[in-house]
């Protein structure tokens, strides 16, 4: 099966990245997508917990964040060159190490943009992944959770 025609111009390559909030649904529509386009799909907190040997959560506590950012930016241009792909970006990735412009410069970017009502509910949703494993997220659970 070959890949699903897509509109182009010259100035995108067959590259879509998708950036939003923790719970946006990066991850989820990104596969789908993928999916429906026939495109490799990239999620990049998944690409650093599988060459790490552990998760996200887990590399915050160990490294902190801004050890944490510079990997991510360095693995979002080692992994994203590929085209066709759609990639999930981290909730973070595109605020920092200059990354939002990079990703403007090789491909589409797509902000998802949910209501903050949506989000909350999809975080604290009982079959949602624990706030603990979402860093950005974690140190307001407490709070999060009396919502």
């Amino acid at each position: 099966m070959s890949a699903a025609p897509v509109e182009t111009d010259a100035a995108y390559p067959p590259r879509i990245f998708l950036i939003g909030l923790p719970g946006s649904g990066k991850s989820t529509l990104g596969r789908a997508l993928a999916t429906a386009l026939d495109w490799p799909f990239l999620d990049l907190d998944e690409v650093i917990a599988a060459e790490t040997g552990t998760s996200i959560a887990a590399l915050f506590t160990a490294e902190g964040e801004v050890a944490f950012r510079v990997r991510e930016a360095a693995t979002l241009r080692r992994v994203a060159t590929a085209t066709p792909l759609v990639l999930a970006t981290g909730g973070g990735t595109p605020c920092f190490h200059a990354s939002m412009d990079w990703l403007l410069a090789h491909g589409r970017v797509v902000w998802l943009d949910v209501a903050p009502a949506v989000l909350a509910a999809r975080l604290l949703a009982p079959a949602a992944a624990p706030l603990a494993s979402r860093p950005l997220l974690a140190s307001g659970a407490a709070e999060t959770a009396s919502l």
